[in-house]
């Protein structure tokens, strides 16, 4: 089954033989105790599920453990896809003349092939389908035809629509915010940035802030924006002090690993500093 599904976030989850499961999400780290294989697997599912529902969308999630590895989609509704690609031949064809079909290396077949096609691991069904060598009959040349039948080759008409000149509307432009810190720094942010002390970049590419807090309310890696159709999110990468969204409609206390829309003119406080960001109009 064929699903887009954004790339981001990506949850990695380790199964363990006793039950036990260790989940990961944009840097938050979950384990869950040893359990039957069962149960293990519907709680992180439901886990999933939840942060599915923060997106509006379902999101992807590779499992690993003493079975094998598998990439699937999550729903809110909890609902699984599967995303692994299709197997792909284990090993290339190649091709056996005639002399190599009738060597010592190979026994000759009873149709005598002109060609055949041979994977290297032996497949009845395509050695079915190798065709037979022409009989003597066939060999015998025909005679040449005593007429040679032409045709009229009509002129390449060209439409004149192909050079008249088309005007390509340019992309659109990147959405960006602007933050201002308050400890004096600001940042433009048009793609994913991630927020702390000492930042990292986690499972995928970001731009890193590193802000100076004396107090260390702030964690190393605290938190991170990204963008997606348009629209500004924010997500606790498992803080120590959390991360609070003050606006216009209310204060929200984020759940660490799940992402949280949020609009212009918010005020985001971590520990003992904070940002205010700016949203462009058409964002």
């Amino acid at each position: 089954m064929t699903t887009h599904v954004p790339v981001f976030p990506l949850i990695h989850v380790a199964l363990n033989d006793d039950g036990s499961a260790h989940l990961n999400v944009t840097g938050r780290h979950v384990d869950f105790p040893a359990a039957p294989a069962e149960e293990t697997r519907a709680a992180v599912i439901l886990y999933a599920a939840k942060v599915a529902a923060g997106l509006h969308r379902p999101v992807r999630m590779t499992t690993s453990g003493p079975d094998g590895t598998w990439l699937i989609a999550v729903a809110p509704d909890q609902t699984v896809i599967d995303l692994s690609p299709a197997a792909a031949p284990k090993k290339p064809l190649r091709l056996i003349t005639p002399r190599q079909a009738h060597s010592g290396t190979r026994p000759a077949t009873d149709f005598q092939p002109t060609a055949v096609i041979e994977p290297l691991e032996p497949w009845t069904p395509l050695l079915a389908m190798a065709r037979p060598a022409p009989t003597e009959t066939q060999l015998v040349a025909q005679p040449a035809p005593s007429v040679v039948e032409t045709k009229r080759v009509e002129p390449l008409m060209l439409d004149d629509s192909l050079e008249e000149t088309r005007i390509v509307a340019p992309p659109a432009p990147r959405p960006a915010a602007d933050l201002m810190f308050s400890t004096g720094d600001s940042a433009t942010v048009d793609g994913r940035v991630v927020i702390g002390r000492n930042p990292l970049n986690g499972d995928a590419p970001a731009q890193l802030i590193a802000l100076a807090d004396p107090t260390r309310t702030i964690s190393k890696t605290h938190c991170a924006l990204h963008w997606e159709d348009g629209t500004l999110f924010i997500t606790d990468l498992g803080s120590a002090n959390g991360t609070t969204v003050f606006s216009s409609v209310g204060t929200t206390q984020l759940t660490a690993g799940l992402p949280e829309a949020i609009d212009s003119d918010v005020r985001i406080q971590m520990g003992e500093q904070y940002f205010t960001v700016a949203l462009p109009p058409t964002a």
